[in-house]
This record gives C-alpha cells, structure tokens and sequence, in this order.
C-alpha cells in the first residue's frame, strides 16, 4: 500500500527508507527516492490506530514534519527528507529511523520526576539547571542550543521559538536529553523585544489555568545573568509515572482535519484555514472517553472557554497547531480508551509584539462568527450556542467568569513580576506591563456591551481600576500607547 507525494526536493540524497514506529511498533516506511517520496503502511495494530484515512494518501502528522523558526535556521534550512533523516525521535513517542532496531530496542519516553515537587510557591524552578548559561564567560545559549539541535539522538519539535528537549531527573536536575528520556520542553527567549517571550508565555499559562484551562506544570528558570527568563513545560504526551502503561499520542487540529502544508505555503498559512466552528465541529467527530459519558460536553465547553480566553489575553496565535486533541491507549486494545482536548500549551499576549497602531494586533487566529477583528460578545455566545452545545445563559455566565478571571490575575502578575534577570532582560517588565495594560483594555472593551445589552455588571478588583490609572492610555491618532511604562525604556 503506497502512496507517492512532492517534497522539497534533498539534494545529495540517495534512496533513502526511514522506518516509522510509535512506542517501537512500526506504522509505516517512508521511502525517499530521486525527489519523490513514497509512503507505506504497515498491517499493525498501531498502524490500525493512526486511522489512515485511505491508501492513496501520506498521513498528514508526516507532511506537516517540516522544520520552521528558529529550528529551520539552527539546522541550515534542510529538505524535508533530510530533516527527517538528521533526526530519531519526535513527540508521543514517535520514532523515525533508517534502522527499525533503535526503535525496537529503546524505552519510550516517560515522567521520572514531577515539576511540582522543584518549583518554589511563585513561579521558579529550584532544582539544578546543567544546560547552556549566558554569564559573564559565555553569552551565546543560542548557539550551543543550535549545536546541540544538530545531534542526530536531539529530539526533534516544531514551532517557532527556541527550545530545547530535556530531562527532569529524581534527583531535580535538568540536563539535555539526547539520549535518554524525553521529560520536560525548555524554551528560551529569544532577540530584541522577544527576550520577555517565555515570561510572557508563563502569564499567558497561569491566566488559562486561572480561567479553568487544563494547563502544564510549568516554571520559570534562570539560565544565566545575562539571558532572560526561560520557561520550563512538563510533557503530557508521555507515560506520566514508571508504571504508567498508556500510550499517549498527541493530535493537532491540522491533523485531525487532515489538513497539510504544501511546499510553497511557505509561511504557514495551513495553519489557520478554518474557523472555531469547524473545529468544534471535529471535536463532535472525534472526542469520546470510554470512562465519561459526558466527555464531549465537557471538552466543547472547554474549547469555547479556551477561545474566551485566547481573546481575553489577546492572544493571536492560537492556530489550528497550537489546538490539540490527547489520545490515550492501553496496549492491546483496538481503539483509543479516550481522544480529549489536550492541555493548553504556547498561548501568550502576542499583540504587543506588533507595531503600535497595526490593526493585526488585535486579530484572532482563527474566525468566530466569520470575524478575526471586532469580534463582540454576542459572537461569542453565538458560537458556544451554535457550535458548542451551551445555553446562552451558560455562555454568557462563562464568558463573564474567564474575562473577570484572566484581568484580575493579569494585574496580580503585572504587580509582582518574576523577573530575576534585569540585566539579562531589561525590558521584560516593561513587556509584562504592556500585556497587562493590554488585558486591562480588553475587559474594559465588553463591559458597556455586558451592561447594556445583557444587563450584567463585570467584576473586577480594586487593583484593576488603580492599574488603569497608574498606566494610562495615550489617546493619539497613531494609538500610541504605555506612556509611563515606557517612559525610561
């Protein structure tokens, strides 16, 4: 059973056959040979279980395999085929290897210590970090960060930022996992005013938690005088403890739709062809839990609080990549016992990193009601009525909760910023308090709508209402915003 597809065309390569496990049992051999690449699928269980669509067509997880960012550039913008041959491992316990062996032989990649126990009651991590430091001896984390990338035991992610695979041990140290377990994502900031991306991102985790979301553990840590925070994020798509007999696999939207990236969508745009809508509408094709009834009532009110969220922290990049569906199987069962929403994982404010006055700013990734801009709360409650089984009452009821709940803790984090690094990120508070006053001036848009038209009142704390005074608004032509906050910058 084969299927051929066009890839970016390897130059230097030969016939090339990568074998493709999961959990070591073989799903499929991509063949490689003069420019084309052929795909075949083996007559397994774990095979059965990745519900290839058809024969004639190369499953999507494989063609969206593309390196991008920071990684595309770290590896000198390869071919695909060469990507995936420079690399072994990918998440949830995939495997891609020319020698069917190393699968074979390896353990999968599973929980050995928890996050919980080495993280102090703010944000920090207090284990013992044995990675790449930017201090006064060495100053360049990136480039042994890019180095370590190239190793061909390094696993491999996507994504745009910088990060690094690691392994959280039982005695609380993290060091490079390139060998061994798979454990935890480290990811750094970046350049510029992307130095406050991985504070941002812990914000952004802490105000979804806070607006009843799934989240990761998570933790910042200190990788340096002179480097920003980094952020540290526990796998869920690995066993979670040494007895642990799951098997987790972890399917985004794009997949789950069969949605792939064609060779000259070169910035993505994949990624964001389809509306909220849709997607519930796959959670209602998809989700199921054999020991929940109720399971898909929960996951789409969960993804309509997901989407309140996004736009409550502004943020505009939650892509069809960044949704995910968490499947779970017990060895020797034919289906999944469950395919549920995944925990929230890279939601940030990202407006501020658009220049002032740009209108994309304040877009969505993905439509709601047919809008990514100006959206209001009866689109929202539009959409959780249509599309995710909720009363408008319900609707409404969460849309209040997440708003008051996302602004109020936005503005607890904007008073008591955990930034240990001032020299390795001068700007990140300043950052943080950009987010914030953003968040603030989102709440603020709904509550006339709230009042007049739902004759509800938004709660806020005091320290919301003092927030708004301390940074006030420049009411320009340009929308030129932060004048004290950004007064000394």
């Amino acid at each position: 059973m084969t299927t051929r597809d066009n890839f970016k065309e390897a130059t230097g390569e030969g016939r090339v056959d990568l074998k493709v496990a999961w959990y070591g049992e073989q799903i499929g051999t991509l063949h490689y040979n003069n420019g084309e690449m052929t795909w075949s699928r083996e007559d397994t269980q774990a095979a059965l279980l990745f519900r290839f669509p058809d024969e004639d067509d190369m499953p999507a997880f494989l063609k969206n395999l593309q390196p991008e960012g920071w990684l595309r550039d770290a590896l000198g913008s390869p071919s695909q085929i060469s990507y995936l041959k420079s690399g072994i491992r990918y998440l949830s316990n995939i495997t891609i290897a020319e020698d069917e062996s190393f699968s074979k032989d390896r353990d999968p990649d599973r929980l050995t210590s928890r996050l919980k126990d080495h993280t102090d009651s703010g944000a920090w991590f207090t284990g013992a970090y044995l990675g790449p430091r930017a201090d006064s001896i060495n100053n360049d984390i990136e480039k042994e960060v890019a180095e370590r990338a190239k190793f061909h035991g390094t696993p491999r992610m996507s994504g745009m930022q910088m990060k690094m695979p690691v392994a959280l041990d039982s005695e609380g140290q993290i060091h490079h996992a390139m060998g061994g377990s798979f454990t935890h994502i480290l990811k750094f900031g970046g350049t510029e005013e992307w130095r406050a991306s991985e504070l941002l991102e812990w914000m952004g985790l802490q105000l979804a938690g806070e607006a009843g979301l799934d989240v990761p553990a998570h933790a910042l840590v200190n990788v340096g005088e002179s480097a920003p925070p980094a952020l540290l994020v526990e796998r869920f798509d690995v066993p979670q403890h040494q007895n642990d007999g799951q098997r987790y696999l972890i399917q985004d939207m794009c997949t789950a739709a069969r949605i792939k990236q064609e060779s000259s969508d070169i910035n993505g745009l994949y990624k964001f062809s389809l509306s909220m809508e849709k997607v519930a509408k796959l959670f209602k094709e998809k989700v199921h839990d054999d020991n929940d009834p109720d399971a898909l009532h929960k996951d789409l009110e969960s993804l309509y609080r997901k989407a309140v969220s996004s736009w409550a922290i502004r943020d505009g990049d939650m892509h069809l990549k960044n949704i995910s569906f968490l499947k779970v199987q017990n060895p020797g069962d034919d289906d999944f016992t469950s395919t549920r929403l995944s925990p929230t994982y890279d939601t940030l404010n990202t407006s501020i990193f658009h220049e002032f006055g740009d209108d994309e700013a304040h877009y969505t990734a993905l439509t709601i009601n047919g809008k990514k801009n100006k959206l209001k709360i009866s689109d929202f409650v539009k959409f959780g009525t249509d599309s995710c089984g909720l009363s408008k009452d319900q609707a409404l009821d969460i849309f209040q909760d997440v708003v008051e709940k996302t602004v109020n803790r936005a503005v607890e984090i904007g008073e008591n910023i955990p930034n240990s690094s001032a020299e390795g990120c001068p700007k990140c508070d300043y950052m943080v308090r950009r987010a914030v006053t953003d968040i603030v001036d989102r709440a603020k848009e709904c509550t006339g709508e709230m009042n007049k038209k739902y004759d509800r009142e938004m709660a806020f704390s005091e320290n919301v209402a003092l927030w708004d005074g301390e940074y006030p608004e420049k009411k320009g032509s340009n929308h030129r915003r932060y004048l004290r906050i950004g007064r000394d910058i």
